[in-house]
């Protein structure tokens, strides 16, 4: 029906404005983070590219993920250390009410506490629990191998920082497709 063309095309706007200003706010922080030593120019763009666009598809994919429940959401491991459902709490509602006050319990601003946080999580679901250092009694992730979690196909963004006011407005942004839903 038309009704459902246009809210199909307005859906499709959003998620693509959304992912857009993502990409934007995560390159502008790789580029602002000192201990990068990026320069703003083009062939610095055009280097940073794919590592920002493969960053955007872990988000995605671990919002789908959580979403769906096929993380394990609720264990308190997972929530405290590693969920973007936690973010979405501690991090993106403060952040959108308060800005950067909202980031003084992560060290400020500047600080990288969040973006440790989120290797931390790409790494879990990379390699599985165990070899992060949980006991499977305690704390069990499966890996989920995959090639834009690969720390070896990807070592900028190992190596890299992103301080915790672009993450924060990153995960807002991204937070913010209509198709997600995180509460």
């Amino acid at each position: 029906s038309g009704a459902f063309d246009h809210y199909a095309a307005g859906l499709q706007a959003d998620i693509g404005k959304n992912a857009f200003e993502a990409l934007r706010i995560l390159s502008d922080g790789l580029l602002s983070h000192p201990a990068n030593r990026l320069r703003r120019d083009l062939s610095t763009l055009e280097k940073i590219r794919p590592e920002v666009f493969i960053l955007l598809y872990r988000f995605l994919f671990v919002l789908f993920a959580e979403d769906r429940e096929i993380f394990p959401v609720e264990h308190p491991t997972y929530r405290d250390r590693y969920s973007l459902r936690w973010w979405r709490t501690h991090v993106t509602l403060p952040f959108e009410r308060e800005s950067s006050q909202a980031l003084s319990d992560f060290g400020g601003k500047k600080d990288t506490r969040i973006w440790k946080r989120c290797q931390d999580l790409f790494h879990l679901i990379m390699t599985g629990s165990e070899l992060q250092g949980h006991r499977a009694s305690e704390f069990s992730f499966r890996s989920y191998y995959g090639t834009i979690f690969d720390p070896e196909l990807h070592p900028d963004l190992e190596n890299w920082e992103i301080s915790n006011e672009f993450m924060a407005e990153a995960i807002a942004g991204e937070a913010g497709i209509p198709m997600i839903r995180l509460d």
